[in-house]
């Protein structure tokens, strides 16, 4: 994603009302959920940094607050049989 991108996303995040996003993460609660789960990729990290999670569209993006209990969600449900089969996702 290149910086004029990043910007937009940025400006369209500061706009919406705070009950549509979350607070930014900060690099050390992203080193901590990337020492348990993994690396997050490049951009979503970024969003994380400097949006926080909120919505996007209809959908919803989790911020750092919720992302470690939707990761934990993901990971007991594709331990089970007929359980989510995907890997390396997040």
């Amino acid at each position: 994603m290149d910086e004029t991108k990043r910007t937009q996303i940025a400006n369209a995040f500061a706009s919406l009302p705070d009950v549509c996003k979350c607070r930014v993460a900060t690099a050390s609660e992203l080193n901590t959920f990337e020492s348990k789960f993994g690396p997050i990729p490049f951009d979503f990290r970024w969003f994380l940094m400097h949006c926080g999670g909120g919505t996007v569209g209809s959908e919803w993006v989790d911020g750092i607050d919720e992302l470690a209990g939707t990761q934990q969600k993901f990971k007991a449900e594709s331990d089970i049989n007929n359980g989510w089969t995907m890997d390396g996702v997040l």
